[in-house]
């Protein structure tokens, strides 16, 4: 697995993991990194979804602008 955008988000407690760790540990590392990940992918989703809107409205504004609707 490649190192991808939401990666450089995760959280320090989700960081690699030492080579001898219980499996009750790993098993809430694991937990927590999911979850993390989630979590971070649900921000961008919502982030690209505002920037998607704000371009949608500024081309509309352009587009009023050339048809002298708005000065």
């Amino acid at each position: 697995m490649g190192y991808t955008y939401r990666d450089h988000f995760l959280p320090k407690d989700c960081r690699p993991l030492p080579p001898k760790v219980s499996p009750e540990e790993k098993a809430a590392w694991e937990k927590r990194l999911e979850a993390a990940k989630e979590a971070i992918d649900t921000r961008i989703r919502r982030r690209r979804w505002w920037f998607r809107f704000v371009r949608w409205l500024l081309k509309l504004q352009e587009r009023r602008r050339e048809r002298g609707l708005l000065a």
